[in-house]
């Protein structure tokens, strides 16, 4: 118990160095222009292979803010998934002539099911850190674009809607579903 209470000791003690020590010799990027500092990569879709996220975070240190942005991207990941995810069973819906409420519902709860599964493969794409004046201290400001592989999400999809038997079945009936699905299995 002790050991472990020294441990976190120790730890904080270098995370307080670290932070104080981090900002001192880093030049001032003023964030006062009527059009706020955004990278040049910001906002792009790189590659149609991936859907996007992008985050800001702010903190006292490098380490802090990019996790502060990782974690503001991450939030914001579900709703580009889920909107990604309604697009396709739309299509599949439409295909398989599905007007009744239930399949309507179940086609919502697989898609907020979908973007709200824990990805693995997500990818950080790019990262950029500023040091900005905020009521008269530096600090860091980070900028990230975080990538997951549309392949993951479809994945993921096709997983949740095969444990729904009868949606799943009914969900067949789409030329595009099959080939979307016989697509996922061949990888």
């Amino acid at each position: 118990m002790k050991r472990q209470i020294l441990m976190l000791t120790v730890a904080a003690l270098c995370a307080l160095i670290l932070m104080s020590g981090c900002s001192r010799n880093k030049s001032l990027a003023q964030d006062t222009s009527p059009h706020p500092y955004a990278p040049v990569w910001w906002n792009t879709q790189p590659s149609y292979l991936h859907i996007n996220s992008y985050g800001i975070g702010t903190g006292l240190s490098i380490i802090a803010s990019r996790d502060a942005a990782k974690a503001d991207a991450l939030l914001k990941m579900s709703p580009a998934v889920q909107s990604y995810v309604n697009d396709m069973m739309k299509k599949f819906i439409r295909e398989a002539a599905l007007t009744d409420s239930l399949s309507l519902q179940k086609s919502r709860l697989i898609s907020v099911a979908t973007a709200n599964a824990r990805f693995s493969n997500i990818l950080s794409s790019n990262v950029e850190t500023i040091v900005v004046s905020q009521s008269g201290d530096e600090v860091f400001k980070s900028f990230v674009q975080l990538m997951i592989p549309k392949f993951e999400i479809n994945r993921t999809l096709l997983e949740q809607v095969r444990n729904d038997f009868e949606f799943y079945d009914v969900l067949r009936a789409s030329d595009s579903f099959q080939t979307w699905e016989k697509l996922l299995m061949n990888r």
